[in-house]
């Protein structure tokens, strides 16, 4: 059960960071919003970013609890060619659940991608057309902005904090991954998993962004959830909800520590010639 609840959350908390990243084009500097779309947008159009952060969960139910954490680290350069897949990569990540640590690697190199998931296998993928595609729209595309799900707002100083209407603001970045997944081959039904989201119980999401020249330089979300779990699992099946409700509560924090945005960030790729 607790498996079930937190391969969603982890699909929140993947829509999030990724959507942080391709909102944007405000106009005026002065506010906190525009302060946010602003530095989102250069984040989307920048030649180079490099970030560290956590994704942490803890999940109670049933009188008991369970935490999962994951650090990574992320570097991208952007294409100097006029592929957008043309970019490089790195992206490490290591996460602890139920006593086991992994440590996964990916890289993206010569528009072929490398996969080290931490349990001896190393794979290689050739990134194909739809792979640019997909990548255009992610860093070449046209941005949104977050205005219409904004509750509250305040500045102070370098420190922006908003209050986001949750299903509004999930709503929307699924609708992006969707509209990014359209040109892939094989794209992804997300339909049951914006199902399972709407019974995640996401009412507010609570952003901190710390932005210098606008551009972030740290960016925090809190995501506090409860779920009842007669409804939840019902949109995972799509059958109706049955049994007697059940309350799950999670708490579901991204903290990206530190953002660097155009800082000449170079990758030390490691030797892939054993990635097969």
């Amino acid at each position: 059960m607790k498996r079930k609840i937190l391969s969603v959350i982890m699909v929140i908390a993947m829509i999030l960071a990724a959507g942080a990243f391709t909102a944007g084009c405000g106009e005026d500097e002065a506010g906190p919003v525009e302060a946010y779309n602003k530095a989102a947008e250069n984040m989307s159009k920048a030649d180079d970013v490099d970030l560290d952060g956590k994704i942490a969960v803890v999940i109670k139910a049933e009188g008991q609890s369970m935490e999962m954490g994951m650090d990574l680290n992320a570097t991208m350069i952007k294409s100097e060619t006029d592929d957008p897949a043309d970019l490089q990569m790195a992206m490490k990540m290591s996460m602890e659940l139920m006593g086991q640590k992994i440590n996964t690697q990916t890289y993206i190199k010569d528009k072929t991608m490398y996969t080290d998931d931490g349990q001896g296998q190393k794979s290689r993928t050739e990134m194909d057309e739809d792979s640019s595609e997909a990548f255009e729209k992610v860093f070449g595309g046209d941005v949104g902005k977050i205005d219409e799900y904004v509750k509250s707002s305040e500045r102070d100083g370098e420190t922006v904090k908003l209050v986001l209407d949750g299903e509004k603001a999930i709503k929307a970045a699924v609708e992006k991954m969707n509209e990014i997944g359209d040109d892939a081959s094989e794209a992804v039904d997300m339909s049951q998993i914006e199902e399972s989201l709407k019974n995640a119980g996401v009412k507010d999401i609570n952003v901190t962004a710390n932005i210098s020249d606008e551009n972030f330089t740290s960016l925090k979300f809190d995501v506090p959830m409860e779920m009842d779990m007669a409804a939840f699992n019902a949109a995972l099946t799509g059958g109706s909800a049955s049994g007697a409700s059940q309350k799950i509560k999670a708490d579901l924090t991204i903290d990206f520590s530190k953002i660097a945005v155009n800082s000449g960030a170079k990758i030390d790729f490691p030797d892939l010639s054993d990635y097969k």
